[in-house]
């Protein structure tokens, strides 16, 4: 009989309902695991994938490759369609944004968005995306720096990502911080790389700087031997050119100590003595130059000037050196010229003169022809063309090079310190020109100079004589017109004032003397009260009680027209245009000779055509039997003679008086006036010696007491 299963029993029943819990249980837990295990597998995935992302990113030093690969890799392997990366004004996007809908000005306005922590989604019911993510990586290294990514879905794939928004953000927050370090190892990279490239580029440039540092260090290697060669071939023809002159000097001044020598003979000695200073006195004035010139101290005074006298003159001057060597010298005019235009006229002559000389001590027989022409109306032309031995090829360029010569065994015989053309070339440069030569061995040599003129628009442009020569004379340099007017003679010297003096009262001037720059303030003031002033001031600028400079300035004041002519020692660069600042209208360096004290007195002056007194030439005094330099050979000098050697013989008792009381004050006053004097009376040794002695007292330098017991040797040996 069969069994109904509702016949069961209750027993069976309920094992049955609990079975089927447990198998349901059982279902739910493998499914809880599959999940779970679906969970990890992806969770590894995106870490692996995280892992490989940084690792791809973190290898790069470059900022825009590292941006592209985070960009490509977000869109390929993290299941996202859309990704955009920002840093600072890089954008990085993958795929291509440029679709239509304005899906690439969406992304790049939510990256816009201002920033807050954490991952952010932003979703949309309609438009080119559903869901987008965005999140900023934030650099430890530099805070203020941060990365701002945006990854988004189309609605075609939006609906296959289910998975909880709160587990992309977890997802996408680890990215960041991951990513963060990735890309401050790309920054770090980065700047290793750019220390890299900079200390590469600092090597190649200091190699650089280097191989020219050697080049240089090279080349003053070999400027320094060829300097230290010309130097010594300059000192050793320095010694040869001022031992011949000093030979004569010494010799001459030895054979005038007897007392047997007739007149004629004792003026013959005493000729040879001028001769030879002067000779001396030409190679210090070349190598002042020179230093003047290399110091940048050397300025340029354009002044009116007739270049057609100026010429006239300079031949006048040359034609006897051309005359006793049997040489003809010429002057030519090839065009019309201003009758006047504005030039430096002392720079000029310098210049022609020691071009004229050369050609003339270097050439042996024919002539040496001077031809000016202007080139347009702003450049003067001066050709001295000769007839002399040529120059070698390799040696024209060295001849205008400081202490060179172009020919060492030509200059022995011919003499010159090697200084004449270089320091020529550089005054016609400073004169806006300059000096070429052509040269050719055994056809002689023509030096051209060019200097800038200013010519006025209303200037006579005349032609000169086409040609004269030594016989005919075109302007004498005459010196014993009679020079009128009255003239005040400023000097602390005593014997300074009377040499002075008794030059311009022989050339016919009224003379009234001042031994202090006050005296001859109150002098000049009351002079021109009286209506009576004075033509001309000749000033010394070193006195006591008040000095030239001071009391120029004071009669500028009161008598502006009124010439001074400074009066001084000192010659150095920068004193010419120190006296001219003060007021002085011209300015002559001591030692003074009588030709350029009257050539400065006709200046300022009236002259008639009277000749001048002219005393006879007279034996000197015997007191001046012990002369041991170059005394000029003028009337005024050899009359103050004795009167210098006795001042002479006061100022070494008062000097040795104030040496024992160490009065460094008396002794810088003694040596003051010493200097002046001994300059003025041809003792060039002891105005030197007592100008050191006067700057050492003045500094109260410990060297004094070196240098004051020469001063007094050599004083004693002149008296």
């Amino acid at each position: 009989m069969a069994r109904d299963d509702n016949d069961m029993p209750d027993d069976v029943a309920t094992l049955q309902a609990l079975l089927q819990d447990k198998i349901k249980l059982l279902i739910q837990r493998e499914r809880d695991v599959h999940t779970l295990v679906r969970r990890v597998n992806e969770s590894n995935r995106w870490m692996q994938v995280v892992a490989e992302i940084s690792a791809r990113v973190g290898s790069y030093h470059d900022e825009q490759a590292a941006l592209d690969t985070l960009a490509e890799a977000l869109a390929e392997s993290l299941g996202f369609e859309y990704a955009l990366a920002v840093w600072g004004d890089r954008v990085s996007e993958c795929p291509s944004l440029g679709a239509p809908n304005g899906l690439r000005e969406l992304l790049i306005g939510l990256a816009a968005q201002p920033y807050d922590a954490g991952v952010q989604l932003q979703t949309w019911t309609t438009g080119p995306v559903r869901m987008a993510f965005r999140f900023a990586m934030q650099s430890t290294l530099v805070p203020h720096e941060s990365i701002v990514v945006v990854v988004a879905r189309s609605p075609r794939t939006a609906e296959y990502h289910t998975i909880a928004d709160e587990t992309t953000h977890a997802r996408l927050a680890r990215l960041g911080e991951q990513l963060a370090q990735s890309f401050d190892s790309v920054r770090l990279r980065r700047e290793v790389m750019r220390e890299r490239d900079s200390l590469q580029d600092a090597v190649i440039a200091a190699t650089l700087e280097l191989r020219a540092a050697v080049r240089d260090a090279e080349s003053a290697r070999a400027a320094a031997v060829h300097a230290a060669t010309a130097r010594t071939e300059f000192l050793a023809n320095m010694s040869h050119e001022i031992r011949t002159p000093m030979t004569a000097v010494l010799g001459y001044a030895a054979l005038l100590q007897d007392a047997d020598l007739g007149l004629a003979t004792r003026r013959e000695y005493l000729e040879t003595i001028t001769r030879s200073g002067r000779h001396l006195l030409s190679l210090l004035d070349d190598i002042l130059n020179l230093a003047r010139i290399e110091s940048g101290h050397l300025t340029v005074n354009a002044e009116p000037t007739a270049v057609h006298s100026l010429m006239l003159e300079l031949q006048a001057l040359l034609a006897v050196k051309a005359a006793e060597k049997g040489l003809e010298l010429t002057v030519r005019f090839a065009t019309s010229l201003p009758s006047m235009m504005h030039v430096d006229a002392a720079r000029l002559r310098q210049i022609l003169i020691n071009l004229i000389g050369n050609s003339i001590k270097f050439t042996e027989r024919g002539r040496v022809a001077v031809v000016a022409s202007m080139i347009g109306t702003d450049r003067l032309k001066i050709e001295v063309i000769d007839t002399g031995p040529g120059i070698a090829a390799d040696k024209q360029k060295l001849i205008f090079e400081a202490f060179e010569q172009g020919n060492q065994g030509m200059s022995r015989s011919h003499g010159g310190a090697g200084l004449g053309l270089a320091i020529a070339r550089k005054l016609a440069r400073l004169l806006g020109g300059d000096i070429a030569m052509y040269s050719q061995l055994g056809h002689g040599s023509i030096f051209t100079v060019t200097v800038g003129v200013a010519v006025d628009a209303d200037a006579i442009w005349t032609a000169a004589p086409r040609v004269t020569n030594e016989n005919e004379p075109a302007m004498p340099i005459a010196l014993n017109a009679l020079v009128q007017g009255r003239v005040l003679v400023v000097d602390d010297t005593p014997i300074n004032r009377n040499l002075f003096s008794s030059i311009l009262v022989r050339a016919g001037l009224n003379v009234r003397e001042a031994c202090n720059g006050k005296e001859a303030l109150e002098m000049v003031v009351a002079a021109a009260q009286a209506d009576h002033p004075f033509d001309m001031v000749f000033m010394d600028m070193q006195m006591p009680v008040m000095d030239g400079y001071e009391a120029t300035r004071r009669i500028r004041a009161t008598v502006p027209a009124l010439p001074i002519i400074a009066l001084t020692a000192h010659s150095m660069a920068g004193d010419r245009e120190r006296c001219l600042d003060a007021g002085c209208t011209e300015y002559l360096a001591k030692p003074i000779e009588r030709p350029e004290l009257i050539r400065m007195a006709r200046r300022f002056s009236r002259t008639t055509d009277a000749p001048a007194v002219i005393l006879p030439f007279r034996a000197p005094p015997r007191s001046t039997d012990r002369l041991k330099a170059n005394a000029a050979v003028d009337e005024s000098v050899l009359e103050l003679m004795p009167t210098f050697i006795a001042t002479l013989r006061e100022n070494i008792v008062e000097l040795e008086r104030a040496q024992q009381g160490h009065d460094v004050n008396e002794i810088a006053s003694i040596a003051h006036r010493i200097k002046g004097t001994a300059a003025t009376f041809g003792y060039p040794s002891i105005s030197d010696l007592a100008a050191e002695v006067e700057r050492l007292a003045k500094a109260d330098a410990s060297p004094l007491a070196n240098v004051l017991p020469d001063l007094l040797r050599e004083c004693r040996r002149a008296v």
